[in-house]
């Protein structure tokens, strides 16, 4: 139990630093605030013609004001997502993980940490500044406590699940010279299927059912429905295969990591 606790403070010790050293730059965070809000202004107002001869329908079950805040929302998850791939990429590729293997912590956990940290301040500086403008042109209406802990559940949930993705896909840097390619096609993937411009609900059935089947739907549109448009029943299911997926993809990272340690074992660091 010692132990564990040790371990715990290690990480949290890792987290809080890069906690400080976010909050370091105001300027970038301010930066950031803007693009957010612009894209959600952009879409809203694409949303507003859509909904321009009957604003008070709704479309694949959103409201408008709904669908604007869902679009906010999934915004909010990706721009304060750090460049996972990129980041532990280099690291790989410049030798710098040889240096990790004598260090008393896990390379992955390590980057957690420290990714962890930098979400958590940027995602809430942009909720605060955008969850307060947004308000005063289109309020959420319907939005409840529960809804609102559920939401931030697979907020949470979403946030680690990207990283354990995005860190697998990270790990080919061990045997590939550039990875530039493999993060603009996970980007890309995200992107669509994703949901995020708009909810998955109005893809065609057949593609739905696959896009169910993907871990994807648990990065934006999960917690971005569940947060404006709760329901109890998607959301068991949503965090059910948040949670499944998250195994997996740790195991995956697992073995990809052990299979790349040897590598740099047998090349000499």
């Amino acid at each position: 139990m010692h132990k564990i606790l040790l371990k715990i403070n290690k990480y949290l010790a890792i987290f809080r630093v890069s906690v400080r050293d976010r909050l370091a730059y105001p300027l970038e965070l301010f930066y950031s605030n803007i693009f957010i809000l612009l894209i959600t202004f952009v879409m809203s107002q694409v949303w507003l013609v859509v909904y321009a001869e009957h604003p008070e329908k709704l479309i694949v079950g959103f409201s408008l004001s709904a669908m604007i805040w869902y679009v906010f929302i999934t915004e909010l998850i990706l721009t304060s997502q750090p460049n996972v791939i990129l980041t532990i990429g280099e690291e790989i590729k410049n030798g710098n993980v040889a240096y990790v293997l004598s260090k008393p912590y896990s390379f992955m956990s390590y980057y957690f940490s420290y990714f962890l940290g930098r979400v958590v301040v940027s995602m809430l500086i942009k909720a605060m500044v955008g969850v307060l403008l947004l308000s005063l042109f289109s309020p959420l209406l319907g939005i409840s406590l529960w809804s609102f802990l559920a939401g931030a559940s697979s907020v949470f949930l979403a946030v680690v699940l990207n990283f354990v993705i995005a860190g697998s896909v990270s790990l080919f840097a061990f045997w590939l010279e550039d990875i530039r390619s493999l993060r603009f096609i996970y980007q890309k993937i995200v992107f669509i299927f994703g949901g995020l411009l708009f909810p998955i609900d109005v893809y065609p059935e057949f593609l739905q059912k696959i896009i169910h089947y993907l871990p994807f739907e648990g990065i934006l549109y999960g917690p971005a429905k569940t947060m404006v448009n709760f329901d109890l029943v998607y959301w068991q299911i949503l965090v059910t295969r948040q949670v499944v997926w998250i195994i997996i993809f740790c195991f995956l990272i697992k073995i990809i990591y052990g299979q790349g340690v040897k590598k740099v074992n047998i090349n000499g660091g």
